[in-house]
């Protein structure tokens, strides 16, 4: 005999109460997937709009955007949030020896013109007469953020409904069983 378990959440107050009931860890995990999952949308659009340099062995910067989950942090008020998705510029990735973390800013933001020459004084750049005319700014990662939020945000629902779902089938067929 079958026995067919449905459940749906329809607010957010049925997903807390249904969260709560799942234990800790398993629950935990599911939070991790779901923002996993829609951050990895704001990297992808990120990694769309990511300039690349004509040159060969180009596109180190498009290559070091990543989405994690990291852990316990407190938010804005002191609370602490359990779980946060953050789309980064990696240290390195894969065969990448060259640090994007180093110059992503500059790109996103651009530069002013400033001097350039021996030694780390304005003065002396002037004086030797090396000027750098400054770089225009090619925002891709608040882009990739305003364009992609609101469907980042139905992707984290659609999936912690699909992880709670299939979470809370796994722990009724082990109450049966048990």
């Amino acid at each position: 005999m079958a026995v067919r378990v449905d459940q749906r959440v329809i607010g957010l107050q049925d997903l807390r109460k249904t969260l709560a009931e799942l234990p800790e860890r398993i629950g935990g995990l599911a939070v991790r997937r779901s923002l996993l999952e829609g951050a990895g949308v704001v990297r992808d659009e990120a990694r769309n709009l990511a300039p690349v340099r004509k040159i060969k062995g180009g596109g180190h910067l498009k290559k070091s955007i990543v989405a994690q989950t990291r852990g316990v942090f407190r938010d804005g008020k002191g609370r602490p949030v359990e779980h946060r998705a953050v789309v980064l510029i990696a240290k390195k990735r894969g065969k990448v020896a060259r640090s994007a973390r180093a110059y992503a800013h500059f790109v996103e933001f651009g530069t002013r013109p400033h001097s350039v020459g021996k030694g780390s004084r304005l003065v002396r750049g002037i004086a030797s007469g090396l000027k750098h005319p400054g770089a225009k700014a090619q925002p891709f990662m608040r882009p990739a953020f305003d364009t992609k939020k609101f469907v980042a945000l139905k992707t984290i629902e659609g999936r912690m409904r699909r992880e709670v779902a299939a979470e809370t089938a796994k722990l009724a067929a082990r109450r049966r069983s048990a």
